[in-house]
């Protein structure tokens, strides 16, 4: 797991003031409303309009909030992946295939790279054996700005989530 001081670029032994300065910092840094040009909020309305055409109702909506790893880690079950692996891959491709409504792993929280349509068109690729596993890992690797998406699985792990206004 990444460790949420080198994270946030304090020592494990700062106060708490300078852990909440830094977290707010990075928060507004990575919101995607503050930098009109951010491409995560380009890709959350791509997404929302994706999803909203395949649903045929609704509007697109982006909704942010931010999520207090630092504090959530110690009462919740996060796993992180810190990039395109086989692990990963594997983690991605039973979860895709499970058919059942619960969880197939016993995490609240899971934050890895983004599974959008590039990498469905490569995991795809692969289980036609068009491609290995590795060669499948080593093509996403590649790819230019590879952001990470948050998955929450439980209703605790929801409670740990701030609405930005």
């Amino acid at each position: 797991m990444t460790d949420p001081y080198s994270v946030l670029g304090v020592s494990p032994t700062a106060e708490m003031d300078e852990i909440k300065k830094a977290y707010r910092k990075l928060s507004r840094m990575y919101h995607p409303d503050a930098n009109i040009n951010n491409p995560n909020k380009e890709q959350a309305m791509e997404m929302a309009i994706r999803t909203t055409k395949r649903m045929t109702y609704g509007k697109p909506i982006v909704s942010c909030f931010l999520f207090d790893q630092l504090h959530a880690s110690e009462q919740l079950n996060i796993k992180v992946f810190d990039g395109y692996s086989i692990e990963w891959a594997e983690f991605v491709l039973s979860n895709r295939r499970n058919k059942e409504d619960n969880n197939i792993h016993g995490f609240d929280v899971v934050i890895g790279p983004i599974a959008d349509d590039t990498v469905g068109l490569q995991m795809h690729r692969y289980l036609q054996g068009y491609i290995s596993i590795e060669t499948m890992i080593e093509e996403l690797r590649f790819r230019p700005n590879m952001t990470n998406q948050y998955y929450f699985g439980t209703q605790k792990s929801l409670n740990y989530l701030k609405p930005i206004v």
